[in-house]
Formats: structure tokens, C-alpha cells, sequence
């Protein structure tokens, strides 16, 4: 197993899914893990379930509620990393959504909403990785199989994570 004794990591979505067990991963690995998300009873849970599963000190695993395509949720974000941990090793971009319509179908509310989600978190994830990585650090942007094989009626999910891809 990798050993991450005393890195931060952060990781958006982390509180559900994938990122919720990407952040096990670390965690048992040693790292000190924030993660983030729009919902906060599913971060506060997702919190809670990790600390009592592995055992944990509350200063390991930390949540903040925030949507990185929001600038006010990122100035929130920023203050609480700058707050607790200040500098980060390890960022991990996973926050997405996911829905099916054909193009015909599209109106600006599920563009803006996949555009949001998909494509604004994970640079403003880079963002922020620019503003408290340590130098060799890493950043993990996290795309989709859809990104590279396009899928009926998932035409505007697979272009947004194929444009992490590139």
C-alpha cells in the first residue's frame, strides 16, 4: 500500500461515490483529506462514517461545504484550507454530473448545470491547487470513459470530459 503520512489531500465530490472512496484510500494511507461538495449532510456524513470506520482524530478528515463553479463557494473553500491545513499536496478534481438528453432536447439550464459541474469544478480545482500546492504536488483531474467513446444521448457529458482529457 502507498504511504501518504502527513500529505493533504483535498478532493471535490468527496463525499459520496468515488471520491468518498478515493478519500478512504488516502485516509488509510495516512494523509490528512478534506473534501468538499454541494450537499452538506452528505459531506458531514460521508465525514462522520470515514472517522468512526478508520478509527480517526478529527483533524484527519474534514469537509467543507462549497461548489467550485461558484466564486463565493471558492472564496469559502479558500479561507477554510487557509484556516486549517494551508498548503496542499494532493488535489483529486472528481465533482461532475451526469445526464442523459439528446442535443434536440438541451435548453440552458442542463448545459449551464453540466457546464457547471463537469468543466468550471475542475478548473477551478486547478485553481486552487496553483494557490496552496506545494511544489511536487499533483493534481488528478478526473474524466469519464465517455470522454473517449461518446454515448447515445450523452453527447454534451462526453464532450465536457473529453475536454478534461485533452
Amino acid at each position: 500500500m502507498f504511504q501518504f503520512k502527513d500529505k493533504h489531500v483535498f478532493i471535490s465530490g468527496g463525499g459520496s461515490g468515488i471520491g468518498f472512496r478515493v478519500a478512504r484510500s488516502f485516509l488509510q494511507a495516512g494523509a490528512k483529506v478534506i473534501i468538499s461538495g454541494r450537499r452538506e449532510s452528505t459531506l458531514k456524513k460521508a465525514a462522520d462514517s470515514l472517522r468512526d470506520e478508520l478509527k480517526l482524530k478529527d483533524e484527519q478528515i474534514r469537509y467543507c461545504k462549497a461548489n467550485l463553479a461558484k466564486s463565493d463557494d471558492m472564496k469559502v473553500l479558500i479561507d477554510f484550507i487557509k484556516s486549517s491545513i494551508q498548503t496542499l499536496d494532493i488535489v483529486i478534481n472528481n465533482s461532475g454530473c451526469w445526464g442523459l438528453k439528446e442535443i434536440a432536447e438541451f435548453d440552458a439550464d442542463f448545459v449551464n448545470d453540466h457546464i457547471d459541474n463537469n468543466l468550471k469544478t475542475t478548473l477551478h480545482g486547478m485553481q486552487l491547487a496553483d494557490k496552496f500546492m506545494s511544489s511536487g504536488g499533483s493534481i488528478v483531474n478526473m474524466a469519464s470513459f465517455a470522454g473517449i467513446m461518446p454515448m447515445k444521448g450523452a453527447s454534451l457529458y462526453s464532450a465536457l470530459k473529453s475536454s478534461i482529457i485533452a
